[in-house]
């Protein structure tokens, strides 16, 4: 569920970018991008029983912060390149995280020698590389854009878990990947098609495809 909420973010992005950039949902992305959220909760086997308030506005809390970090990352990039971003993003995440951890004392660093290996391909592919890939697509696609294609991690994660941690798909997940697969790229074409550019100076660099 909470996995679920999270990723409703494209639409706040969607909304942020209208009143920011004036880019627009035509019907058919609209019914597209309903259509893929619905099938993540087939993908992501979702109970609606027993949920949580606090939880749920958690997650949707995360789902706004992350939009507008997708717009901030946006707008950063039009001015850094996105290694620089991705620097002073990790730095301070990493500050962030270090400085409550020692007061609080309950960071440790006594791990073995495969959770060290585990950890560090976590920091750099799962972290540093894929904040560059982030950034680098935000200087080429609109925020909306990246934000909608970003929808199919959850994807990847069910295929992944299958692969190599021998996770179990039911029928219902399968249909749902696929379905989310197909809306997505649907949803891809449809909206940019119809993203609507605010007049811009002509020696401006063009970011959008």
């Amino acid at each position: 569920m909470a996995v679920l909420i999270l990723f409703s973010f494209p639409i706040f992005v969607c909304f942020v970018s209208f009143i920011v950039y004036k880019e627009t949902l035509n019907l058919r992305a609209t019914l597209s991008l309903l259509v893929s959220f619905i099938s993540l909760i087939f993908l992501l086997g979702v109970s609606f029983h027993k949920m949580n308030l606090q939880g749920i506005i958690l997650a949707l809390l995360s789902a706004v912060v992350y939009a507008f970090y997708m717009i901030v990352g946006e707008k950063t990039t039009n001015q850094n390149s996105p290694i620089v971003t991705s620097a002073f993003v990790t730095l301070f995440a990493a500050i962030g995280v270090l400085i409550p951890g020692m007061i609080k004392h309950n960071i440790g660093f006594n791990f073995n020698i495969y959770a060290w290996i585990h950890i560090l391909c976590i920091v750099f592919v799962s972290t540093i590389l894929a904040e560059i890939a982030l950034f680098k697509s935000l200087k080429l696609l609109s925020p909306s854009l990246v934000s909608i294609i970003s929808m199919i991690e959850p994807l990847f994660t069910t295929v992944f878990a299958y692969l190599f941690l021998k996770e179990t798909l039911g029928l219902s997940q399968i249909l749902g990947g696929i379905l989310t697969l197909v809306t997505l790229i649907l949803l891809v074409y449809f909206q940019n098609k119809s993203i609507s550019h605010p007049q811009k100076d002509p020696n401006q660099k063009e970011r959008y495809i």
